[in-house]
Parts: structure tokens; sequence; C-alpha cells
């Protein structure tokens, strides 16, 4: 096997990785969110509680321009859907 196939292997398999955990964050978070709107905690302090607990969060291991950076791409996501509950059918 060529050290190239080898790395993108490699690459795939942490993708996947990051794919699961993102899931399993997401259940998660919904569950604790859940949680704190069961025991009478408004949505909307939750919202802005999670954003800066997200924001203050990833200032500890992300450079301040790149959050800056990510955060000013936030106003074209919301506008193109990507925060959009789906309808999911069962």
């Amino acid at each position: 096997m060529s050290l190239e196939i080898l790395e993108e292997e490699i690459k795939l398999e942490l993708e996947q990785l990051k794919l699961e955990q993102r899931a399993r964050a997401t259940d998660l978070m919904c569950q604790a969110w859940e949680e704190a709107l069961i025991e009478g905690i408004d949505a909307d302090i939750l919202a802005e509680v999670a954003l800066n607990v997200s924001i203050t969060d990833m200032l500890q291991t992300t450079p301040e321009k790149k959050v800056i950076e990510a955060l000013a791409e936030l106003p074209k996501r919301i506008e193109s859907g990507d925060f959009t509950p789906r309808l999911v059918l069962h």
C-alpha cells in the first residue's frame, strides 16, 4: 500500500470520527437543552448562555482571529438555512 493511499485512508477515518463525535455531541447538547427547558429555563436564555459558553471555550483553543472569522460566517449560514430545523418524517 502506498503512502498516499494510507494517508488518504487515515484522513477519511479522521473525518468519520469527527462526524461521529459531532453526532454524539449534538445528542448530548439536545438532552441538556431539554432538561433545562423542563426545569423552566427560558429557551432564549439557554441560547444566549450556549453561545457565550461556546465562544469562551473556542477562545481557549482557537486563535481569536479564527473565532472572529467563524462568527462572521454566521449571518450567511443563517440566511442559507443551515440552522433551520428540518422536517423529519418517521
